[in-house]
């Protein structure tokens, strides 16, 4: 015989998939990327016709194939060109402040912004709420240093680029990187400066862009900044920086206003044709951000009807499933709660059974994912213990005087 001690739990409803439809591929540097062009060609056992004229929540980048989809994104950049290919049906929407494109997504005004993810997730770090990032990388960009072709310093394509081979090799590129953009310090490092410069760098930037280029306070800081300040120092210069919105700064390069463009600036072939640019300096995941709204398509328990429902091998919930959605197609089981996810997101099921704890931990780590918003039961679960063993008594006192929530 075994002794139970209590522990209540509620046995959930169930965990539903949003998405009908599998993830697109992820796609490098902004070439050989397979085009997503219609929901048919994005899945062959899904069609528009599937979603009966009512636009769907962006629960994975073939959504954004949907008519009628607006598209926030950067202006100016490889992904803009790219989804231009990709999603003929969706309005595109240039952005020169991309923070505005954010707000935008928050409040319903576009469907979703395509951008780099670590420049959005310092977004949420720093308390932008009601959206959430896809897991899926629609593509790689290249960030580069933009070079005005009228600059007046001598040969400066050749001296940044020696520039960068060096703090390349010597780590200090990679040190910067992971001190700005993977962990999020914002502690600018003592450069020290040129005194009597012969000449000045004049680097433009748009102080906009966590973590890159943008104010602390009153004074410009981040990845970009301390870049321009080191190669300031090794040039022997002299530096100043000039603002500008993103629409203006390339031309600010052409006119020869400044020297250099320093603020996470996408390469592209096309904006080559105007300045030169340095060797690449790192390259960037790009993503969607849409609105934290993800909702279950099924919402009772007569649409479970033909439905297939899983469980973990064991569970003994089949008749009380029943009880609540008799005409339910079919039962499969599975030995663990990732083989039960991937069967959902491959719409091998279309639910399957969880406790409510484990259940808001799978949320957590799978957004497309959404809870069912029914109860199926309440019950009492327990820890065995094996007859006449003490510890049985130790742990049930030990429980009893966690207070109730």
């Amino acid at each position: 015989m075994t002794r139970s001690v209590r522990i209540r739990f509620i046995i959930t409803g169930l965990i539903l998939g949003v998405s009908l439809l599998t993830g697109c591929g992820a796609k490098d540097g902004g070439t050989n990327k397979e085009s997503v062009n219609s929901l048919e060609s994005a899945d062959s056992t899904a069609s528009v016709s599937d979603y009966n004229g009512k636009k769907q929540p962006i629960t994975s980048l073939n959504r954004l194939a949907q008519p009628g989809v607006t598209i926030a994104v950067s202006q100016d950049t490889p992904a803009e060109a790219s989804l231009k290919q990709d999603y003929p049906g969706a309005t595109l929407i240039p952005y020169s402040d991309i923070f505005l494109a954010y707000l935008d997504v928050v409040n319903g005004r576009v469907d979703a912004c395509v951008s780099a993810r670590r420049e959005m997730e310092f977004a949420l770090d720093h308390g932008l709420t009601g959206v959430r990032l896809l897991e899926e990388t629609y593509e790689t960009n290249r960030i580069a240093v933009g070079i005005s072709p009228a600059t007046e310093i001598p040969d400066l394509k050749n001296k940044l680029n020696s520039f960068i081979a060096e703090v390349k090799a010597d780590g200090t590129l990679d040190d910067m990187y992971d001190r700005w953009v993977m962990r999020g310090e914002e502690t600018m490092p003592d450069i020290p400066r040129v005194g009597n410069p012969s000449f000045t760098l004049r680097v433009g930037t748009t102080g906009t862009v966590m973590p890159y280029s943008y104010y602390a306070g009153t004074e410009l800081t981040g990845y970009d900044i301390e870049l321009a300040q080191r190669f300031a120092y090794w040039l022997g210069a002299g530096l100043e920086f000039k603002v500008y919105d993103f629409g203006g700064i390339i031309p600010a390069a052409e006119a020869g206003s400044i020297d250099c463009i320093m603020s996470n600036l996408f390469y592209t072939e096309e904006k080559e044709e105007s300045i030169p640019f340095s060797d690449v300096l790192f390259e960037v995941e790009i993503t969607a951000m849409v609105q934290d709204n993800v909702q279950p398509e099924l919402t009772e328990f007569s649409e479970l009807s033909g439905k297939t429902v899983s469980m973990l091998t064991g569970a003994p919930f089949e008749e009380l499933v029943k009880s609540k959605a008799p005409d339910v197609g079919e039962f499969t089981f599975f030995n663990s709660t990732p083989d039960m996810i991937e069967a959902l997101k491959t719409q091998k099921t279309d639910a399957f059974l969880m406790n409510n704890a484990v259940s808001q931990l799978v949320l957590n780590r799978n957004p497309d994912l959404a809870l069912f918003p029914q109860n199926l039961q309440d019950g009492e679960f327990g820890i065995a213990f094996a007859k006449g063993d003490t510890r049985r008594d130790e742990w049930q006192a030990a429980y009893d005087s966690i207070p109730e929530p």
